[in-house]
Formats: C-alpha cells, sequence, structure tokens
C-alpha cells in the first residue's frame, strides 16, 4: 500500500497500490471497484489518489517503484471512461492533492496551486515552506477555504476563498506536521512536529480560539480530522494513541486537577486534554464515521482497516471491527 486517503466525507477510502488504485466503502467495508494492473510482471504504481466524494472523478500521481504517471505529474481520472482526462505537469514531485467540485488545490515541495476544477486554470500561487508530506487542505462545502503551510516554518496561510480574504498566521515554533479544516472552514486545526499541542484557529479571523494538550512526549501526528458537525477532533500519531478533543464549551476536555492554582504554576497545568483517548496502532490515520457519532474509523500502515466505538463519559474506546484490507479485494472488478 503506497497512499491511502479517505473521501470528503469519509464514506469511502481509496489505496494506491504499486498494481494500481483500489476504492472502498467504509460501512460496511467492502470492495467498490478497482483500477488493477493485469501485467503483474511489470505493473505501474500510483503514489496518490485522491476522490471527489463518491464520484467517478479522482486525481491521481504515479509512485513506487515503477510508477503508472511520472512522479512530477497530476492526472485528472475520469472513471466512467476509465482513462485519465487531463493533467497538470510541475517542475518538481507533486506531494499532495485534494479535491472539490470546482477547484483542486496541488502542492510540490515548495509551492502551492489553486485551480479550477473545469478548464485547469491558475487561479493561485503560494510558497511554502519545504513540503514532503504534501499538507494541505480544502474544504468541499459552499464556502471555499483552503490552507497550505506559509514560507516560514510553522505558519500557515488561510485563503477565504468566498470572502476573499487571507490570513497568515503563525500557528506554531516548529514545522507543521498535520492541518485539517472543518466541514464548513470557519475552523482550522495545526500540529507542529513536536506533536504536543493542537491549536483550533478561526479562519475568518485568523485567532487562535481552543489549544490542546496531546501530551508531552514528542510524537508526529499522523492525522488530524474534525467531525462533521464540528463538536469533536480526532488526533493521530505514530505513539499508538487515538485522542479525541471536545470542541463544545458545555462538554469540556479533562484539566489537571491543580488547574485551579494555574495561575500559579506553568501553562501545562491549566491545559485541555482529550475528553476520550484509547490505542491503535502507531502511524495510523483516523476520521469519523458519517454514520455513527460515537464511531472512528482507522487505517494502519499494514492495510488493516479498524473500527472503534468510544465512549465520552469513561473517555475509552474499543475496537469493534478489524479486517484486513487485502481480504475485501474483489480481482473481478
Amino acid at each position: 500500500m503506497l497512499y491511502v486517503s479517505f473521501n470528503q466525507d469519509s464514506t469511502c477510502f481509496a489505496c494506491g497500490r504499486e498494481d494500481g488504485f483500489i476504492v472502498y466503502n467504509c460501512d460496511p467495508a467492502t470492495e467498490r471497484f478497482n483500477r488493477l494492473e493485469d501485467n503483474q510482471s511489470e505493473p505501474n504504481g500510483v503514489g496518490i489518489v485522491e476522490m471527489l466524494f463518491r464520484s467517478n472523478i479522482f486525481a491521481l500521481v504515479g509512485g513506487g517503484q515503477n510508477p503508472k504517471y511520472p512522479r512530477n505529474q497530476l492526472m485528472i481520472w475520469d472513471d466512467f471512461q476509465t482513462k485519465a482526462i487531463a493533467e497538470l505537469e510541475f517542475i518538481t514531485p507533486v506531494t499532495g492533492v485534494k479535491l472539490r467540485r470546482d477547484m483542486i488545490l496541488v502542492t510540490i515541495h515548495d509551492k502551492a496551486y489553486k485551480y479550477k476544477l473545469a478548464n485547469l486554470r491558475l487561479l493561485s500561487t503560494y510558497d511554502v515552506y519545504p513540503n514532503p508530506k504534501g499538507l494541505i487542505a480544502m474544504t468541499a462545502s459552499e464556502n471555499i477555504v483552503i490552507a497550505v503551510p506559509g514560507n516560514v516554518a510553522g505558519s500557515v496561510i488561510i485563503d477565504n476563498h468566498s470572502y476573499g480574504t487571507e490570513h497568515i498566521i503563525t500557528a506554531h515554533s516548529n514545522p507543521l506536521s498535520a492541518l485539517a479544516l472543518n466541514a464548513d472552514g470557519s475552523r482550522l486545526a495545526t500540529a507542529s512536529d513536536r506533536g504536543t499541542l493542537i491549536r483550533v484557529w478561526n479562519t475568518l479571523t485568523g485567532e487562535k480560539v481552543r489549544e490542546f494538550r496531546r501530551g508531552l512526549e514528542v510524537v508526529t501526528i499522523t492525522s488530524l480530522a474534525f467531525d462533521l458537525d464540528s463538536t469533536r477532533l480526532v488526533v493521530c500519531s505514530d505513539k499508538g494513541t487515538t485522542h479525541i478533543f471536545s470542541l463544545l464549551h458545555k462538554n469540556p476536555n479533562r484539566k489537571s486537577n491543580l488547574a485551579y492554582i494555574s495561575d500559579y504554576l506553568p501553562a501545562y497545568f491549566n491545559s485541555e486534554w482529550s475528553s476520550v483517548s484509547f490505542e491503535v496502532p502507531p502511524k495510523s490515520i483516523c476520521t469519523f464515521s458519517a454514520n455513527s457519532i460515537d464511531t472512528v474509523y482507522a487505517i494502519t500502515p499494514n492495510a488493516q482497516f479498524l473500527k472503534y466505538n468510544y465512549n465520552t463519559k469513561t473517555g475509552t474506546g474499543q475496537c469493534i471491527e478489524a479486517v484486513n484490507i487485502e481480504s475485501l479485494n474483489n480481482t473481478d472488478s
């Protein structure tokens, strides 16, 4: 498995492989279809595959030992026609892509580009801090908001396309490791490569509205995701723990028992800690289920699809389903 991503509403996920790509449903976990190479002696790999909801349109970038396309080309794939219908070429390899029904957001090592989907007209160019992880975010809703790393470590450019405003915020003092927008684009979550603090920002004003503490140990955040109602935020890392933070003030997160004297103690003691935490395999990516408010999906580096139920009263979660993704494959698709 070279790449994996959830679609915009977390109803599907797509995997790029050394021999093509496969699309799966989340609930129930089943294969929708695959576009795998028949020639197994010399397969062609897909290193990035991004879906446009459950439509026939995909963004593909070659990857693996024998890339299907050059790594510096982004291909727009129409699955009704089972072929690429457009392409964009860059001077260096593509590291990240996001789709919405009217736009494409692409990043390479030190640039990001916003295009109109219908005719691939370039709308904006952004200078970004070296971005090998391809960190970018874009809403899929009516309100068009884009977030890309700024050209200074730890900074973020928030482009509110719908309102014609742009903010550059200093989100962290260290380089970014993850960022995510909520469904309507009103909130942005960020994490640095230290992984100890998660910050949430108002995208219209650029103001920080919440700060959550994941822990004290330095970790790599592998995914951030809001739920569809923007009431919770799920955070995964390479440590093997998933944290869920409440975004509702009436349902506060945990705080230190010494928070009542926080004015006399380091800021650590006044931190908001997660309301729920449970173990997941390290380096997984996670998202909330679109069908159940108390369910989280996780995909592991060794190609397992996991489903967890969590309880905000007990602050715990448990795995209720574990599926080897390879076992879902239907090679006759």
